[in-house]
């Protein structure tokens, strides 16, 4: 086997940049992560630092409970269909969000760490929302962050998840409102994510869609463990649900509206959409570590379809793919997040400008074997023509490796 060697300047930067761990990047026959944000990045600022950011407050009133056994449809007076956090406040939206809740919230998180977004979920409850919230395991046992904290000492309907194995992470950033909205995306609802990434937040209405995310976030509270039980068991382990009608027309392909992991069948649904795509791929990806998705890429491109990716610069620099993608003629560039600590943390791509694909799916193994994730697709215009826009600006502004910068990796 092939193995890639790193420099003695190298190792520095990975223990200052990834201080939790380094893999050793075998050849591209047996390609391994450098563990997703699981691992490398929020982790290490957010698990380890507890850091809890103070946040300005929207001033709103929340509404008033509903008068028992009545059920209210999700008011979206105020919310835009999407934002980016470039150019939005997106803490102020997901605290909006759940001030206009009347009936339920059902919450799936990796992290929260936004102090305010705590207090609007005690709101709700205290005024007679019925919340229910997923958490990852790992960012709520052994320790957890100030607002976590926070939530486990008022009482909430709370479980913990983690994925297929020890390694997988319950990595979904999605809540369901009122039975009848969807707000999704690739933001955490952290204060890193909402100061320093670039990150986007969407708000669906679509039935299918949200009755989809529905059966998810119930099967993934059918395999989570409550707080106050933990470390007790969950439930067996059981295949997500999927879309049993796939009704997503692109270039003569159905592809589904919703896909779901571990194992389920993302990358391959991912995969079919490469294949589909006539003229152009834009892909906007934190991390980026599939060999799979990398070879179809690549076969796209041989074939006269123009991809462009964006990566975040961390993730990038420790994935061999960045540099297969580049020998392939793919035309990758990299960059950090709003600030210079912060990430690039986007997850979507849009085929022949006319199909998006989004959620909190990474192009990795373990999102595709070992996470619970979601990805949907659609080809809603304005929706595609949102997503697209940012890619452009993204793109603009990222550069391209160069081979000093990829010098790190090379072959015995």
């Amino acid at each position: 086997m092939n193995i890639f060697k790193v420099s003695g300047a190298g190792k520095i930067l990975i223990l200052l940049a990834c201080s939790l761990f380094f893999l050793p990047r075998p050849a591209c026959s047996q390609v391994y992560e450098a563990g997703d944000e699981a691992q490398a990045y929020d982790q290490l600022f957010e698990i380890h630092t507890g850091m809890d950011m103070e946040l300005p407050s929207l001033g709103m009133e929340a509404p008033e409970a509903p008068p028992a056994g009545q059920e209210f449809t999700y008011t979206y007076t105020g919310l835009p269909r999407y934002a980016f956090s470039d150019s939005a406040p997106l803490q102020d939206i997901i605290i909006s969000a759940v001030d206009n809740t009347r009936n339920s919230i059902d919450v799936a998180l990796y992290n929260l760490s936004i102090k305010e977004s705590a207090e609007a979920l005690l709101r709700a409850k205290n005024r007679g929302v019925r919340v229910r919230i997923i958490m990852d395991e790992k960012h709520v046992f052994p320790k957890r962050n100030q607002s976590l904290q926070f939530i486990m000492e008022n009482g909430f309907d709370m479980r913990v998840m983690r994925g297929r194995n020890k390694s997988g992470t319950m990595h979904n950033k999605f809540a369901i409102c009122d039975g009848t909205m969807l707000m999704t995306g690739s933001c955490n609802w952290s204060s890193w994510a909402v100061n320093m990434n670039y990150e986007n937040l969407e708000f669906i209405r679509d039935a299918k869609l949200v009755n989809g995310y529905r059966q998810f976030w119930d099967w993934m509270w059918a395999q989570s463990v409550p707080v106050d039980r933990f470390p007790g068991s969950a439930g067996s382990f059981t295949p997500p649900p999927f879309d049993p009608s796939p009704s997503v027309a692109f270039n003569g392909t159905m592809l589904p509206a919703y896909v779901f992991s571990p194992r389920a069948g993302t990358e391959g649904a991912i995969i079919k959409a490469i294949k589909s795509s006539r003229k152009s791929i834009d892909v906007a990806m934190f991390s980026f570590f599939s060999e799979k998705l990398a070879g179809a890429l690549a076969l796209a491109q041989k074939n006269g379809v123009k991809v462009r990716m964006v990566v975040d610069k961390g993730q990038g620099w420790q994935s061999q793919m960045v540099k297969f993608a580049l020998d392939n003629g793919i035309k990758l560039r990299w960059r950090t997040g709003r600030t210079r600590k912060g990430m690039m943390h986007h997850k979507f791509a849009v085929f022949d400008g006319k199909l998006l694909e989004a959620g909190t799916y990474n192009w990795t193994n373990s999102a595709e074997k070992s996470n619970a994730e979601n990805i949907y697709f659609t080809v809603d215009p304005d929706r595609v023509s949102a997503f697209h826009g940012q890619f452009k600006k993204l793109y603009s502004r990222a550069r391209a490796p160069s081979s000093r910068d990829l010098s790190h990796y090379s072959e015995e």
